[in-house]
């Protein structure tokens, strides 16, 4: 053995003993700490310097001494990072974590647990079984002896993690796919009559790759306006669907949303569910964002008729404040996902207890053991207050943006998502015809990227259809609280900064860049 070869071996020998305590986990400890403790949301960028940070390379020949890689994670990454535990990033749906996420996550990757099948992950599969009984019942509040049941039962599916609600939402549209067109997986689309999914115009991306995925077709979904509180519209909805009856196409599903990601509303579930049972059609809610709400006694109105739905999709990297790489859909009935049901002989046998013969994706690591940790340490009564703070600090937000005169309130929020912009002073008393909107769309846009770009604070911004407007699409920026970390301070702190930074944005200019 040449002395290359020994080197290789030893650097082995090492790197794949029993875990302990490395220069580099102490490390990436001592970082993450400093990381955290930043109010800012990130350092000064753009585009251009953070490629020059990150040209082309090749891959190393041999491996890095572990102090370059340091030193690479310390001026390259972690600076430039996002710190989504800023109390100032409010615009996305992404937030600060509780502490046990890390020591979660690192027994997660150090058990390495495969859940797709029972072999590569013995308790884990049955702890994950538990885990879905658990946030099943929070949202369909059946009996003990229905969980009893169907808890542990080979043929009995509560639900399926996923790496999130894209997933979700595929797996339940594969479900009704299947459950109307029953040979299809076998004999392929083109075989069958047309079919068409229903779901309001606020729907979230997601549904229409499905629809590609699926071979539905994206053209396939009709989507159905909102109403001036951004819910999908009831009457045209029976209108649509009594319009495809007379076409003979046929109703694959109709999808409720329980969270809009624009704004946050949530459309009137039980009236959903009554129209898709009169039709006989499969009802499916994302509540990808909106489902946790169920934990708040308070708020658990708004959710009404959810437990009627044939699937759920909600995202545990939500509103259940887990890591990024988690989401669920659950079904009201154990057998549904028989429908989507594969089997192979070297593994997830037809009679296997195995996790991956019902889901799409195969390997996967044990990520319920983060909804384990989040509900056994933190608790129906701490899940309440965390989805009540948000939705308090969102109310008291949209009222005190709606006492200045330089922002304009578009949405008012229902759960803790609405939407605001900027009116400059020379706009402030003119009427906004489409030409003064498009206008203040662009002026909106800019004053986003230069607060991103600030690095200080940060929202988003996205376009709806407002029926204020006649239905004009409008720019919104847009304000996401779910972290508990924000205060007033921080809000006020957010809307003075755009204040300043609207100063520099030309208005002359784009309205002739318009004319």
């Amino acid at each position: 053995m040449n002395k290359k070869d020994k080197e290789i071996n030893k650097f082995l020998a090492t790197a794949f003993k029993n875990y302990k305590r490395t220069t580099l986990s102490k490390k990436i400890e001592r970082m993450l700490g400093l990381y955290k403790r930043k109010k800012n949301v990130s350092k000064r960028y753009n585009q251009q310097s953070m490629e020059r940070l990150f040209p082309f390379k090749s891959i190393p020949e041999t491996n890095y001494p572990v102090k370059d890689y340091i030193i690479e994670l310390e001026r390259k990454i972690l600076p430039y990072g996002t710190n989504v535990s800023s109390p100032k990033f409010i615009g996305h749906m992404t937030s600060a974590l509780p502490n046990f996420t890390l020591d979660v996550a690192k027994l997660i990757a150090s058990l390495n647990q495969n859940v797709v099948k029972l072999e590569t992950a013995q308790s884990a599969t049955f702890y994950e079984r538990q885990a879905i009984a658990m946030l099943h019942e929070l949202l369909y509040s059946n009996t003990k002896e229905f969980y009893e049941k169907h808890i542990h039962q080979t043929n009995s599916t509560l639900g399926i993690v996923c790496s999130g609600g894209t997933i979700a939402n595929l797996t339940s549209l594969q479900c009704a796919r299947n459950l109307l067109y029953p040979q299809i997986e076998k004999k392929g689309l083109y075989n069958e009559s047309k079919g068409v999914v229903l779901c309001s115009e606020l729907g979230h991306y997601s549904i229409k790759k499905s629809m590609g995925l699926l071979g539905i077709g994206s053209d396939s979904l009709i989507t159905i306006p909102t109403d001036d509180q951004n819910k999908i519209c009831i009457d045209t909805l029976k209108k649509t669907i009594h319009e495809c009856q007379k076409k003979q196409l046929k109703i694959i599903a109709l999808i409720g949303i329980a969270g809009t990601t624009e704004c946050g509303s949530i459309d009137p579930l039980d009236a959903l569910a009554e129209i898709a049972e009169i039709h006989n059609i499969y009802f499916h809610v994302d509540a990808a964002w909106g489902g946790s709400i169920k934990f708040s006694e308070t708020y658990a109105y708004l959710l009404k008729g959810i437990e009627k739905a044939d699937s759920i999709t909600i995202d545990g990297h939500k509103q259940l404040y887990l890591p990024m790489g988690i989401g669920l859909v659950l079904f009201k009935d154990p057998k549904m996902a028989a429908l989507i049901e594969k089997q192979s002989e070297y593994i997830i046998r037809k009679t296997s207890i195995d996790l991956g013969k019902r889901s799409i994706e195969g390997s996967r690591p044990a990520h319920s053991f983060y909804l384990q940790a989040g509900f056994k340490l933190l608790g129906k009564k701490m899940y309440a207050r965390l989805i009540e703070k948000g939705i308090e600090n969102t109310n008291n937000m949209a009222d005190y943006l709606d006492t200045l005169d330089d922002f304009e309130l578009l949405t008012f929020p229902e759960t803790n998502i609405f939407l605001y912009r900027y009116i400059p002073e020379t706009l402030g008393n003119i009427p906004k015809t489409k030409t003064v909107n498009k206008a203040l769309n662009t002026f909106n846009k800019i004053l986003q990227k230069k607060q991103m770009e600030a690095g200080n604070s940060f929202v988003s911004y996205t376009t709806v259809p407002l029926k204020k407007y006649d239905r004009d699409l409008i720019v919104g920026l847009r304000i996401v609280l779910a972290s508990p970390l924000v205060n007033k301070t921080d809000l006020k702190l957010i809307i003075e900064e755009q204040r300043k930074l609207a100063k520099d944005i030309c208005l002359y200019q784009i309205y002739q860049s318009i004319a």
